[in-house]
């Protein structure tokens, strides 16, 4: 409930799915060692990149990840695009914050396009066997 002027005014059932919407990721957010930054220091919102730092290494995040996204910025649109550019085996689409933080927990990486705002990109860079070119996952 809200207060206004000594009133109180019920939250819609709406309102409160917006709200709990995103408080899985808040609550990761929390952590010391999640690290969540744009790899793009002139355009931050085109992607973020958020992950473990316990449980990614952020050697891997810098020297795969990074020059991945970075070489093809400019085909960097909807989540699908993205997830086919990435030279990882395990590549996903997750649709839910849920999905997304038992992802985190297991050590992927979360890839969060603003044109897509419901849809999460992760990436497992951890283990070595899972490096691949995009053209082979398909």
């Amino acid at each position: 409930m809200i207060e206004i002027e000594g009133m109180f005014v019920k939250h819609s059932d709406n309102e409160k799915r917006l709200n709990q919407k995103h408080s899985g990721l808040e609550q990761v957010r929390k952590s010391s060692d999640f690290h969540e930054f744009s790899p793009f220091e002139e355009d931050e919102g085109l992607i973020r990149v958020a992950y473990y730092s316990s449980l990614v290494s952020d050697d891997k995040v810098t020297r795969y990840l990074l020059p991945a996204l970075r070489e093809h910025r400019d085909r960097l649109g909807q989540p699908e695009e993205l997830m086919d550019l990435l030279p990882f085996a395990e590549v996903m689409i997750a649709n839910t914050e849920k999905e997304v933080v038992a992802k985190l927990m297991e050590g992927y990486v979360l890839l969060r396009m603003d044109s897509a705002e419901d849809l999460y990109v992760l990436a497992n860079l951890n283990n070595a066997q899972n490096w691949s070119t995009a053209e082979q996952r398909h």
